[in-house]
């Protein structure tokens, strides 16, 4: 493959500086760089084919990048970004770092992970490697990218162009709060997992405490039959989850409902589905607890209750309302 010199490069850079932005095909050029090949021999320090020129081109190229960031700038330039530093890429952090301190969730997104039962707003699952994956994540698809911009990035598909982020202004999203001991792939994918899973579990997979939340979370949405897509950003440790728009009334309320997962545990003692034992070694993050898949099914219908009252008590409030409304305007 012809890779682009420090010649090209520098054009490039001038191009930017003047133009302000430069080609998709120009973009994909400079990100090309980015191969194992090319890590591994024009620019790692120690081959015999390293190329201190285009090091230098490159180091103008991010530093030229980062400057256009911060001054609030976007274009295609920032498909040239990598996300996560690579092994002696120095010359790329001005780019990266400038996009972590200004840069939007739509930016820093690098996964987004589709229930299968909403594939059909998405016409490029062809991209997920399917047959790849573990028997637990086979009903939902996986897109990944460590290129910023993933979110955005036009994908050529057999029936045109597209972006994800086209089919997910369809979908109503919804912030996810990630705990301090745990990331927002994780959440992501512990609530993806048990929201679009098809087959009837028996028994727990071993629940781990920071997980228990979306666990549960995760097979309430199952429950309701509420297919989601989740879009997660690393390094802005953000996971937003997609409903349609049908769906996030309920969705939306049973987010705001304030029930704690001690509540939770509180009930399911009571009822002698759990023991103390069990929440000492869940709490523990005892990796050998186990938790009868009972503790889920009860937890799914108690927050199905709490939400129920919720929905039924803001009714009457409102009927309420509309009749003072409908007295004050009849006298």
């Amino acid at each position: 493959m012809n890779y682009a010199d420090a010649f090209i490069i520098q054009q490039l850079t001038w191009k930017l500086e003047k133009q302000g932005d430069i080609s998709i095909e120009e973009a994909d050029g400079i990100y090309s760089l980015y191969s194992q090949e090319t890590l591994e021999t024009i620019l790692y320090p120690y081959s015999f084919d390293y190329n201190p020129e285009l090091v230098q081109a490159l180091e103008c190229w991010y530093k030229a990048v980062a400057e256009k960031i911060e001054n609030g700038n976007r274009g295609n330039f920032v498909f040239t970004i990598s996300l996560f530093q690579k092994f002696h890429d120095e010359y790329t952090r001005p780019a990266r770092e400038a996009l972590k301190k200004y840069g939007s969730f739509e930016d820093l997104c690098n996964y987004v992970m589709i229930d299968k039962k909403l594939g059909f707003l998405f016409p490029f699952q062809h991209l997920d490697k399917i047959n790849e994956r573990r028997p637990d994540e086979l009903d939902f698809y996986k897109l990944t990218s460590f290129r910023a911009g993933m979110y955005y990035y036009p994908i050529r598909t057999k029936s045109g162009v597209y972006t994800v982020s086209q089919f997910m202004e369809k979908l109503a999203p919804f912030a996810i709060s990630i705990p301090s001991n745990t990331t927002a792939f994780d959440v992501a994918q512990t609530f993806l997992r048990t929201a679009s899973i098809s087959r009837k579990l028996r028994e727990l997979w071993t629940l781990r405490i920071r997980e228990a939340k979306y666990y549960i979370l995760g097979f309430y949405m199952n429950s309701k039959d509420i297919p989601c897509v989740a879009a997660v950003s690393n390094l802005r440790k953000k996971t937003f989850i997609f409903v349609e728009r049908e769906n996030a009334p309920l969705v939306k309320k049973v987010l705001e409902t304030p029930i704690e997962f001690e509540e939770l545990l509180e009930n399911a003692l009571q009822k002698n589905i759990i023991n103390k034992k069990m929440v000492d070694a869940l709490f523990f993050d005892d990796i050998n607890a186990r938790i009868p898949f009972e503790f889920v099914e009860e937890s799914v219908r108690y927050i199905d209750e709490v939400v129920g009252r919720k929905m039924e008590w803001e009714a009457t409030q409102k009927a309420i309302e509309e009749e003072d409304i409908w007295l004050e305007e009849t006298r």
